[in-house]
């Protein structure tokens, strides 16, 4: 198993379990923010709390890279679970609002096996406040 191996993230050395314990976390604090907001316009879980988890999963699929995780690999699978479940809390974003307003995203615009990043959320204050804020910075009203 590859859970315990070392991977650098954010310029230190952790454990490709802590990297992937992060985009789990972050996945449920969603999940249960939107359940705990379904129609409001403000959340525990805001923009920047949404972003966070993004890069936390962009970090998950270098670690996954570094240490040659595949289909075969449990670790694998364990990643394809808090991703199905990000799945069902999102939608496609075909105009691409999200990946449009962060300009740290910018590298990855034309690179699709970065789908997480074409994602927002199905509903609840999280969502509309994505939209809100996506929509300012593209400079349109909201």
């Amino acid at each position: 198993m590859k859970f315990g191996e070392i991977v650098s993230w954010r310029e230190q050395p952790t454990t490709l379990a802590d990297v992937m314990g992060s985009w789990t976390a972050y996945v449920l604090q969603m999940a249960a923010d939107m359940r705990k907001y379904p129609s409001e316009v403000v959340g525990d879980f805001g923009y920047d709390d949404y972003i966070g988890a993004l890069f936390a999963r962009n970090h998950l699929r270098r670690a996954m890279d570094e240490l040659s995780v595949t289909r075969l690999d449990i670790e694998w699978h364990f990643a394809e679970t808090a991703d199905e479940y990000f799945r069902s809390l999102t939608r496609d974003d075909p105009g691409g609002a999200v990946i449009e307003s962060e300009p740290l995203f910018a590298e990855y615009q034309q690179d699709k096996s970065y789908w997480w990043l074409r994602r927002i959320p199905r509903e609840g204050a999280l969502g509309y406040e994505i939209a809100r804020v996506a929509r300012a910075r593209a400079g349109l009203a909201y």
